[in-house]
């Protein structure tokens, strides 16, 4: 009697071991690649497109340069896309009011700094301002609160980057701010 039991135990775990091998092997196989985290209040993640999507457009209509980041923001209403590394896939993009800009377009990623307690823990790591062109020329280049990217007939383009990361978000640094900014083309 004790035999057919340890059989029948022997069985018990061996079948519960093929399964569990059999369902991580079907869950990887249903691995999608991550999503970007769309809502609807004012944000516009909208506005971030996956290398997926850039690559079907592509093949559709064949760019002369390849595209080596894995996601672009794109505004279509001013003119312009940014490259993005994987490092940008979570954060949370916003077109905010701005003295004397026409808007600003702000990249937040999620901190645990409690410094940015009193703004829901949302780091501002890089903003950039639209300026209707006449109006940017016009301000003292000594006192622009931001420094020049791009320019055409209409808009003036510019940048601020946060002073101070937040300390769990220090792995975005300057140079990685500069690098994405280097990728600013106007589309317009």
């Amino acid at each position: 009697m004790k035999r057919k039991i340890k059989i029948g135990v022997i069985i018990i775990v061996l079948a519960v071991a093929i399964i569990a091998v059999a369902m991580y092997l079907v869950s990887r196989g249903q691995e999608e690649p991550p999503a970007v985290d769309e809502c609807q209040t004012c944000r516009l993640d909208s506005n971030l497109v996956s290398e997926v999507a850039n690559k079907e457009a592509k093949e559709k209509t064949p760019a002369p340069t390849q595209v080596t980041s894995s996601l672009k923001y794109v505004n279509t209403d001013y003119g312009f896309k940014i490259d993005l590394t994987e490092v940008w896939k979570d954060s949370i993009v916003e077109e905010e009011e701005a003295e004397g800009a026409i808007k600003k377009i702000v990249f937040y990623f999620k901190t645990a700094d409690k410094r940015f307690e009193e703004f829901d823990y949302l780091a501002p790591a890089l903003s950039i301002y639209i300026y209707d062109k006449q109006k940017w020329e016009s301000i003292d280049p000594d006192i622009r609160s931001s420094t020049e990217i791009a320019s055409n007939d209409k808009y003036c383009f510019s940048y601020s980057i946060w002073d101070s990361p937040p300390q769990d978000l220090e792995y975005i640094t300057e140079k990685e701010l500069v690098d994405v900014l280097e990728t600013f083309e106007l589309t317009k």
